[in-house]
């Protein structure tokens, strides 16, 4: 099992690297080959390239089964979170490209 510290750590790495997968409101979670915060964590992510939704919706429709088994005990709560994380544009430096600092320092001060 993987702690929420090296989820946040991991998923941070991603979207620094990556980028944001889409700029809607809500974003893909699986989108031209690139994961939002929570659809790196999906078992198939690929499955839910058609959804667009927030994570509570997605968790209440398909629940926690959908997460990979290292990563389903986090709770609910962690995972809306981490997607905020993701989604909100003030969490990015100016090229809109990397999480800042403060924003990382943030979701890490979080108990899960």
């Amino acid at each position: 099992m993987l702690s929420s510290k090296e989820v946040i750590e991991l998923t941070v790495k991603h979207i620094n690297e990556n980028g944001r997968c889409s700029i809607n409101v809500y974003c893909k979670y699986y989108l031209d080959g690139n994961t939002c915060a929570v659809g790196l964590w999906l078992k198939n992510p690929e499955d839910f390239k058609d959804v667009n939704s927030c994570s509570m919706d997605l968790f209440n429709q398909y629940g926690t089964d959908i997460l990979k088994e290292e990563v389903q005990h986090l709770p609910i709560d962690f995972w809306e979170d981490l997607q905020a994380l993701h989604d909100d544009y003030y969490n990015y430096d100016e090229s809109g490209k990397k999480l800042t600092e403060e924003a990382i320092d943030r979701i890490m001060k979080l108990k899960y």
